[in-house]
């Protein structure tokens, strides 16, 4: 990867598109991201997705349903198909279940998640989810591959950032879409 590499942090409720080579980033615990590549064209989708499903009157990618629905109808548009690509789960930790046996937002994410794969026949080729350690994760889209590190402590900011989603402005970088 050279010098001028453009870098991306996908915050939570975010979904980025590129076709360029880029680094993008971001920070797991209970939310998902899945991240789509297609060598051929060069063609990378990321999203942060923080809760499983929408309700009816609520819209935007910081759902599993809905973040994911759109980067896979956006390949599909591309004209790629199933077979060419690529496809990584990552995160969904039950990061504030502390040995409780209540289903936590984090497996309802990972739930929501393969349901929805499973509906576009698609099986990722990695899928390193569940857990109760939050990831970081840095996706090199020249090559299609991602680093993932485990991190050290439980996350306890992702509380706060998902409470104020609807307080943060949009962000614009290539197709970086936030709802």
């Amino acid at each position: 990867m050279n010098s001028h590499v453009q870098t991306f942090f996908i915050k939570p409720g975010e979904l980025l598109i590129i076709e360029e080579e880029a680094l993008i980033t971001t920070v797991l615990g209970s939310c998902v991201s899945l991240i789509l590549y297609n060598a051929r064209t060069g063609l990378a989708g990321f999203c942060h997705a923080v809760f499983p499903k929408a309700c009816p009157t609520e819209s935007g990618y910081r759902f599993v349903d809905q973040a994911f629905c759109h980067l896979l109808n956006q390949f599909v548009r591309a004209g790629i198909s199933r077979a060419e690509t690529s496809v990584q789960l990552y995160g969904g930790a039950d990061m504030f279940m502390k040995g409780q046996s209540a289903i936590g937002v984090g497996r309802k994410n990972i739930a929501m998640a393969h349901d929805i794969l499973r509906n576009y026949n698609l099986r990722p080729v990695v899928c390193n989810t569940g857990g109760l350690r939050g990831r970081k994760l840095m996706f090199h889209t020249n090559s299609g591959r991602v680093k993932m590190d485990f991190l050290n402590r439980r996350i306890t900011q992702e509380r706060s950032a998902t409470q104020t989603l609807t307080e943060r402005p949009r962000r614009l970088a290539k197709l970086i879409l936030s709802a």
